[in-house]
C-alpha cells in the first residue's frame, strides 16, 4: 500500500512532503515521490533550466534525509501528468497528493484513487459537498484518517432543485409524481441531517443553493462523489489558491 505525491515547484516541496509525511503516517503506507519539472513549451536547450532542475532535486533529497524518510524518489524533467499517471498504473495508490501547480482537469477523468491537492500549510476547517446519490451509511474510513480531530465541518448537500418526473417530460409529470419526488427529497434531507448529528465531531448542514458561497472561512474543500460528472465539480475552478482540495470517489 503506497502513496503517491507529485511536487513540480522548488515552492512547494515542503508543503507536499509535509502532507505526504502526515497522510502517509496515518495511512500506514510506503511512499513514492515524484518531482517532475514541467517542459517548456518550446524545448530550447538550457543550462539555467538543467541547473535549476538539479538544484531542486538535491534539495528535496536533502529534505527527505534530513527527515529520515526513506522514500523512494524519483525526477523527471516531462510533463507532470503524464508521469502522474505512469506512476498510479504502476502502483494502484491508496491516495495521490499533488501540489497546485497541476491543473485538476487533467487528472480528474483518469485517477481513481483518492487525491488531495496540498495549498495550504495547516487546515482546522472543511467544507464537504456531498454528491445526492451517496448513501449515508458511514463517513468513509480514509476521512477519519485524514481529518484532524479538531474538525468543525460544514456539510453541504447537492440538492435537486426540479424534481426527476419535471425533467423528464414537463407535460407527462403527473402532480402525484411531483410531489413523490419532493417527498423523496425531504427523506433525504433528514437522513443527512440524522447521519451528521451521529457523528462526534461538530457538523453543520446545508443544501447546495445557486447561490452558495464556496470561499468560506474553511480551508479544505472535501468533494465526496459517485461519478465524475457531479455538478459541484464544476465549481473547483472558483476554489481560490490557498485552499487545499480532497476529492473522494466512492465506489459501488
Amino acid at each position: 500500500m503506497r502513496v503517491v505525491s507529485l511536487i513540480t515547484s522548488n515552492k512547494s516541496i515542503e508543503l507536499v512532503i509535509k502532507k505526504t509525511k502526515e497522510f502517509s503516517e496515518k495511512l500506514n503506507a510506503g511512499v513514492t515521490l515524484l518531482y517532475v519539472e514541467p517542459e517548456p513549451l518550446l524545448d530550447i536547450p538550457s543550462f539555467d533550466k538543467d541547473d535549476k532542475f538539479e538544484k531542486t532535486k538535491d534539495k528535496i533529497k536533502n529534505t527527505l534525509k534530513n527527515q529520515n524518510l526513506d522514500w523512494a524518489f524519483l525526477a523527471y524533467q516531462a510533463d507532470p501528468v503524464s508521469h502522474l499517471l505512469l506512476e498510479c498504473q504502476r502502483e494502484h495508490p491508496l491516495m495521490v497528493i499533488v501540489d497546485n501547480g497541476i491543473c485538476v482537469s487533467d487528472i480528474l477523468e483518469k485517477i481513481e484513487a483518492p487525491f488531495y491537492i496540498a495549498s495550504n500549510q495547516t487546515t482546522q476547517k472543511a467544507t464537504i459537498l456531498i454528491q445526492k446519490s451517496i448513501s449515508l451509511r458511514s463517513l468513509p474510513k480514509i476521512f477519519k484518517q485524514i481529518l484532524p480531530d479538531n474538525f468543525d465541518c460544514k456539510m453541504v448537500y447537492e440538492e435537486v432543485f426540479v424534481p426527476d418526473s419535471i425533467m423528464v417530460d414537463t407535460l407527462s409529470a403527473s402532480v402525484a409524481t411531483v410531489e413523490f419526488d419532493l417527498e423523496n427529497q425531504k427523506i433525504k434531507q433528514e437522513e443527512l441531517k440524522k447521519f451528521c448529528k451521529g457523528l462526534n465531531k461538530k457538523f453543520e448542514f446545508e443544501l447546495f443553493s445557486l447561490d452558495f458561497e464556496l470561499n468560506t472561512d474553511s480551508n479544505l474543500i472535501v468533494f465526496w462523489i459517485r461519478d465524475k460528472d457531479f455538478s459541484l465539480l464544476s465549481l473547483i475552478k472558483e476554489i481560490k489558491a490557498d485552499k487545499d482540495i480532497f476529492i473522494y470517489l466512492e465506489r459501488e
